[in-house]
């Protein structure tokens, strides 16, 4: 029965990126050839289980990516991934699944599936519960207490518009709160961070951080630049996120919760990161777009909230 439901999954759940940092450069998923040489992302959307011991990731499994920037992956083995914290042991857990979040309590993993709709299911497989339907959601994010999920609509529709939404972890009490996009719960369950505010481009998004009501919206990053995937500290004093100028590609950034004191932390390219729950490690997929470099290039990397010991833990295929 889990065999058939994970196939139904994957059936339905081809080609979600809704995390990648360049979206939408992807074909049928056995061959993408972009107009301009970007390279691909492989290994992204990282989040630690609770205890720790295991991050779930999105994985493409690349069977090779040629210097002109044409690739090719293995659909089968495409989704959501689990790995031990230090690169040993990757398997997959979700055929087709994508940006994963694990619940505070470890029993759920909120996922984006079928038809870019928020779905979850419980981290040993079971219990496979679709929430949204036909509108373009994306980044679910589990409430410190697990009561709830935030998540966003890219896309208005029809009695739905976009901007960040919660619903109870049962799927009830669906509403929106406007704002922006991407949120993150702090780890009081009062505020969420998230980047916008709706209408700002995506050359200039910025960090905001707003009463998880909606109410009392305040900007904290930084001018002239494109920020995304904001994301709280375990104790509630530090940002992360991932900075890019027009033309550059995107570093992972520190600041405290106030905005103040930007600290960029990586040289060499850095999207999506996530903390570990003792704060002291951040992993994050290190992808500068421009590089040629199949084995490192859009893998994971982990390091210490200071940038130093900065180590990979997943590898791409080698160079042809």
């Amino acid at each position: 029965m889990k065999r058939i439901i994970l196939f139904f999954v994957y059936f339905l759940l081809l080609l979600l990126n809704g995390c990648s940092w360049d979206d939408g450069n992807h074909d049928d998923g056995n061959h993408a050839e972009p107009p301009t040489t970007v390279y691909p992302q492989i290994d992204d959307c990282p989040c630690f289980s609770p205890d720790g011991n295991i991050i779930a990731y999105h994985h493409y499994h690349m069977r090779y990516i040629l210097s002109s920037g044409s690739y090719n992956y293995d659909m089968d083995s495409t989704g959501i991934w689990f790995i031990d914290t230090d690169g040993s042991n990757p398997r997959m857990f979700l055929q087709g699944g994508d940006l994963p979040d694990w619940s505070p309590d470890g029993e759920w993993i909120a996922f984006v599936g079928p038809a870019k709709n928020i779905w979850k299911i419980k981290s040993n497989g079971d219990s496979l519960t679709q929430f949204t339907s036909g509108r373009r959601t994306f980044f679910p994010d589990w409430s410190p207490d697990c009561a709830n999920i935030a998540y966003d609509q890219s896309i208005a529709t029809a009695g739905h518009p976009s901007g960040i939404w919660i619903m109870n972890a049962d799927g009830s009490n669906d509403h929106n709160l406007g704002l922006g996009r991407n949120p993150n719960w702090s780890p009081d369950g009062l505020h969420l961070v998230y980047q916008g505010p709706p209408g700002s481009t995506e050359s200039e998004s910025q960090i905001w951080v707003a009463d998880t009501s909606g109410t009392n919206p305040n900007q904290l990053s930084l001018q002239g630049m494109s920020n995304r995937g904001p994301t709280w500290s375990p104790d509630g004093l530090k940002i992360g996120f991932s900075s890019q100028e027009m033309g550059e590609a995107p570093q992972i950034w520190l600041m405290d919760a106030d905005g103040s004191n930007p600290q960029q932390l990586t040289t060499k390219g850095g999207i999506t990161p996530a903390w570990s729950p003792g704060g002291d490690k951040i992993v994050y997929s290190q992808y500068d777009w421009r590089v040629y470099n199949p084995r490192e290039n859009g893998t994971l990397w982990i390091m210490n909230t200071d940038g130093t010991n900065n180590c990979q833990l997943t590898f791409g295929p080698n160079s042809q």
